[in-house]
């Protein structure tokens, strides 16, 4: 069921998940936890790439982000994930959040982190997985890990005065074809 997007300003997005038992991945409740989760990232397609549980108000150690192969696009859910790898490279990419808005306009800035990292986490049927990803990829797999552990993107951003709402940065992008410098 799509649910409503906790807001900045609500305490649960500052508070660090608990991880989710093993033993009750496969339970109603956490598959219920996971089409919900689901669920909403498919009703804001258009603008999410991935949600946290907290994100639906729920502090446990899962998150879905949309990924694809060259047949179709599809949700993998990540539950306990654990980084296990992670470049000491860098690389900046604009990022948003579906939980911080200001006057119900997503807002945006530039956030360096790793270039590449590894990820070990149990997918939706408890079964241990590992991926390695990079660039936007590894900035989303650590966004999402970051709600898991209390921390929001804005966190990261140095200058304030690199936020932009959704409106300002899309009118600059189709001006300039590029994102604005980082002040």
């Amino acid at each position: 069921m799509n649910k409503k997007i906790i807001q900045i300003g609500d305490k649960r997005l500052l508070q660090v998940s608990e991880p989710v038992e093993e033993s009750a991945i496969n339970t109603q409740e956490i598959q219920s936890l996971i089409k919900d989760i689901t669920d909403t990232v498919k009703a804001h397609e258009d603008s999410a790439a991935g949600l946290s549980a907290v994100q639906i108000g729920v502090l446990k150690r899962i998150f879905v982000v949309k990924d694809n192969d060259d047949k179709k696009t599809f949700f993998r859910v990540f539950i306990n994930p654990e980084i296990t790898e992670q470049s000491s490279e860098t690389t900046i990419e604009w990022e948003g959040c579906m939980s911080i808005n200001s006057n119900n306009k997503k807002l945006f800035g530039p956030v360096e982190r790793s270039k590449q990292v590894t990820f070990r986490y149990l997918d939706e049927n408890g079964i241990q997985r590992e991926i390695s990803e990079s660039n936007f990829r590894s900035h989303l797999l650590l966004h999402e890990l970051d709600h898991l552990n209390g921390k929001l993107f804005l966190q990261y951003v140095s200058n304030p005065e690199n936020i932009w709402n959704e409106d300002e940065l899309d009118d600059y992008l189709d001006k300039y074809q590029a994102f604005p410098p980082i002040k």
